[in-house]
């Protein structure tokens, strides 16, 4: 009987003194929640041991009863006082999203945001004029860091990409496509990235070679299907550096990987 009353006790003081959790948003560390909830870090571990080596968004933390106002204080553990901005110091690492998946991947910022779709390679078809599918259709591979740098919602990034010309029956040709690139997101899982390019295209036609130089833009909209698979599609402009030639349209689609 006396163990009885004893683990009734234990069970109402547990219920009591963690009467609410806590969901890690994004851009929010050990501190700023203790903060938030009127307790002190060291607290807010004791509720939650371990929290300090995993930390990650999504994370379900118990909030102990505040005790008053709490005092500022100098004199905290050395690991659980740099953690606390430990996700704004480590710019490169990839964090888990939610309890159930550490497979999403990105970069941190320096608020500790996770940016997803910062780096991916892809797969990609272009076709350069309406007018002349055939002989203007391009294959190849790229790469594209989209987020180099963010403000909100909005991107800068660069493009890198090279193609072959397989469509063309008399010309066989190669492309290299590169620059910076600008992007807005939608949602979480969808953007509109746009690179803006100068693209060199070296052709071959009858054993000799001509290499001609232009540009691109190509705002193709990004459906991320899983953590790390999507698609993109949209239309492009392009136009030769020489004098008097006229601009193009066309379409760029493909598939993207995101590491």
């Amino acid at each position: 009987m006396k163990k009885f009353i004893t683990l009734i006790a234990l069970l109402f003081w547990s219920v009591s003194v963690f009467a609410q959790t806590h969901t890690v948003a994004r851009g929010e560390s050990l501190q700023s929640i203790a903060a938030k909830y009127n307790i002190t870090e060291a607290q807010l571990l004791a509720a939650n041991p371990g929290a300090d080596k995993l930390f990650y968004v999504g994370l379900k933390l118990n909030i102990p009863e505040s005790v008053g106002s709490v005092a500022t204080t100098t004199t905290t553990s050395t690991a659980n006082s740099t953690y606390g901005t430990a996700v704004n110091q480590m710019p490169s690492q990839p964090v888990a999203t939610n309890q159930n998946s550490d497979k999403k991947r990105g970069r941190i910022d320096s608020e500790g945001n996770l940016i997803r779709h910062s780096f991916f390679v892809k797969a990609l078809y272009e076709m350069n004029n309406f007018d002349y599918a055939k002989e203007s259709s391009w294959y190849g591979v790229g790469m594209s860091a989209s987020s180099i740098a963010h403000w909100g919602a909005f991107h800068v990034g660069g493009d890198l990409a090279f193609l072959i010309n397989a469509g063309v029956v008399k010309d066989w040709g190669c492309c290299v496509e590169f620059g910076p690139s600008a992007r807005v997101d939608i949602t979480e899982n969808i953007f509109i990235n746009m690179p803006i390019d100068v693209v060199c295209v070296v052709s071959f036609d009858k054993g000799n070679s001509h290499a001609s130089w232009g540009g691109r833009l190509a705002p193709a909209l990004h459906l991320a299907l899983s953590d790390s698979f999507g698609i993109f599609a949209g239309p492009q402009m392009n136009f030769a550096f020489a004098s008097g030639s006229k601009a193009a349209f066309g379409m760029v689609a493909g598939i993207a990987f995101q590491f």
